[in-house]
């Protein structure tokens, strides 16, 4: 429960609901602890979708990236769904029908910052405004494209 020095940012559950429905997802399914498909980085030398699966990923897919920030667990995930949208494949809808799977635990989700004056995520830092930014890059794991994958995380008083 938050507090006045607290703000809860919830993303609507027909959202996702929007996901499962378009992947005709039974919601009885036990939920997958994982956001990511263990093959989602492999190799993909599967056909391409027919139009009707292409246009059910496409949607899937662009619902996702709108919904991305209220789930910064599932964001590499949804990242990776996003490079096959001009050429989906078999492989891609078989690791966004993953996905979906883990979300099936996330729809009563949201993310809580605290407001905490003079504290960063690890530590305290007196009278001072603390903005602290946390970056990362995969340096080219993908072995095909030899690209790379950065992301940042800005906090601000440890939110």
């Amino acid at each position: 429960m938050a507090d006045e020095a607290s703000v809860l940012i919830e993303s609507h559950p027909e959202h996702i609901e929007h996901v499962l429905d378009l992947l005709k997802i039974k919601r009885h399914f036990q939920p997958k602890k994982m956001p990511a498909h263990p093959e989602l980085d492999a190799d993909d030398r599967t056909d391409e979708l027919g139009p009707e699966l292409s246009s059910t990923y496409r949607s899937a897919v662009g619902t996702l990236l709108y919904i991305a920030s209220g789930y910064p667990e599932c964001q590499y995930t949804i990242r990776a769904l996003a490079t096959w949208m001009a050429k989906p494949t078999v492989h891609a809808f078989a690791c966004l029908k993953y996905f979906a799977g883990y979300l099936l635990g996330c729809t009563n989700q949201c993310l809580q910052l605290t407001f905490r004056p003079q504290h960063g995520l690890y530590n305290f830092y007196g009278d001072l405004m603390v903005l602290e930014v946390f970056c990362d890059s995969d340096w080219a794991t993908n072995k095909n494209s030899r690209k790379s994958v950065s992301a940042c995380c800005i906090m601000l008083y440890g939110c």
